[in-house]
């Protein structure tokens, strides 16, 4: 599929922006990949602070797959270990989550933590996420989490096209782990 993009020049006559079709954006960016960083409006990536240059988590990814598979609350589990290090049964804990899935288990920062203060605080910007504590079968006693805003979901998941079968975050992979 072929689109056309729209050239606004500034006053020197030399290009300033490219106007777009949503779809053919949406394209690129997941051809580009992180090579280049779009920000949709604040809500669809967050910056991971200790992931190296341009290191985002995308949370369209993470609340889809929170909302897919009814995880309303989710321990955050910060620890300053390496990656291997994390028990199977933490294994679906926001740090190692991010680690796998966003940076990759193959990142030079895969052994930093990335579930840090600053990224939940950007989480929660986001509206989608509050702070809470909760009991989890992996911990002796209650610990850190974020919760998904139930109320904000749908519309924020209609804001964008469905992802790729590709693109998503599947349990399985995390088994593997």
């Amino acid at each position: 599929m072929r689109f056309t993009a729209q050239i606004i020049y500034g006053a020197d006559a030399q290009p300033l922006f490219a106007v777009l079709p949503y779809e053919a954006y949406v394209r690129l960016q997941h051809q580009v990949g992180s090579a280049v960083t779009f920000e949709d409006d604040g809500q669809r990536f967050v910056s991971l602070p200790h992931g190296g240059p341009k290191a985002r988590l995308d949370v369209l990814r993470l609340v889809e797959f929170l909302a897919r598979e009814n995880i309303l609350e989710i321990p955050v589990n910060q620890r300053a270990q390496v990656y291997e290090k994390f028990p199977q049964d933490q294994q679906m804990t926001l740090d190692p989550l991010i680690r796998r899935d966003f940076l990759g288990l193959k990142s030079p920062y895969v052994n930093t933590m990335q579930a840090t203060n600053e990224l939940i605080d950007s989480l929660v910007r986001t509206g989608l996420f509050e702070r809470s504590k909760m009991k989890h079968k992996a911990f002796f006693r209650a610990v850190n989490s974020v919760k998904l805003n139930l109320e904000k979901v749908p519309e924020f998941l209609e804001r964008f096209p469905p992802l790729a079968e590709e693109e998503k975050i599947h349990l399985a992979e995390m088994a593997c782990a």
